[in-house]
């Protein structure tokens, strides 16, 4: 006895002994008498020697099918090594968000200047970032270094030096017994000149006033500024000198050997503040007389 299957990709066992037939979908049935086929779906099969209406095929006779089910493996056990990697990812992962946390946030100002200050090659040194550090002022200012000042930032290279600084003290000053925090830039110079500085006006405390200098107040009719120095001649150049309409009313300027210092203790000890006190102070440069020791 022949036995054919209609169209598509259906197969069917023949014979008298049992069979397998595939669906087309994967799903596998099991021919349970000779001549009979059972299965799923629109399956047609047509019996005896007269051929069917419909187009038929062969039934070829397929691969036995068997279900190889996969043996269960080892069941998990407790790790120590795996737990301790666990525990030092979660303590690093914490360690590093709060240092983020802090470092923009508590000290976003810090950031901020240790990051320029990498931009413009200086390094930083402060107090806040670590308290065990200890900061001396530049030998220029061994006058102020007479009244122990508490240094608690300074951004240095080799031509340029920004300060932060507090004084228990401020002598020849009208507050002689408050203390006073100090924002001053210092720029090496080409040429040495006496002691000689602008002090604004308008400013209660001022630079100037940590240092034994002579006022020269009729040196100048301009009242935004006063002439300190040690030298009258020197005193009288920076008097006539274009410094005094490039000075903003509210910085001071102090020339002392080597050094051209801007004293911004009135304005934010900021990134900002940085870059005009660098611009002003090369500006200023280009325009001062000569003058020698």
């Amino acid at each position: 006895m022949s036995v054919q299957c209609a169209v598509g990709s259906v197969q069917c066992a023949v014979g008298s002994g049992e069979g397998m037939v595939d669906d087309g979908l994967g799903l596998v049935v099991k021919q349970e008498r000779p001549g009979r086929v059972c299965g799923l779906g629109d399956v047609r099969i047509s019996t005896g020697s007269t051929p069917p209406p419909f187009r038929t095929a062969p039934c070829p006779l397929p691969t036995a099918v068997r279900y190889n089910p996969v043996m269960p493996g080892p069941e998990p056990q407790f790790s120590m090594y795996v737990f301790t990697v666990l525990l030092l990812v979660v303590g690093a992962s914490v360690v590093m968000f709060w240092w983020l946390a802090v470092r923009w946030t508590v000290r976003r100002h810090w950031a901020a200047t240790a990051e320029w200050a990498r931009t413009q090659g200086m390094t930083l040194r402060s107090v806040d970032y670590d308290a065990r550090e200890s900061i001396d002022l530049p030998e220029v200012l061994a006058d102020v270094q007479k009244l122990n000042p508490d240094v608690r930032a300074m951004l240095q290279d080799e031509r340029r030096t920004l300060l932060r600084f507090i004084t228990p003290t401020t002598p020849h000053s009208q507050q002689i017994h408050s203390p006073s925090t100090w924002h001053v830039l210092l720029l090496k110079l080409e040429v040495t000149w006496p002691a000689t500085a602008l002090r604004p006006a308008a400013n209660h405390v001022s630079l100037v006033d940590l240092l034994p200098l002579t006022s020269f107040p009729s040196l100048t009719s301009n009242e935004r500024f006063v002439v300190f120095g040690t030298d009258t001649r020197s005193a009288r150049q920076i008097a006539n000198s274009s410094a005094l309409t490039l000075l903003p009313a509210d910085v001071g300027l102090l020339l002392i050997g080597p050094f051209l210092i801007l004293d911004f203790s009135t304005r934010p000890f900021d990134t900002i503040e940085f870059g005009r006190a660098l611009a002003l102070a090369e500006q200023i440069v280009s325009f001062l007389p000569t003058a020698t020791v």
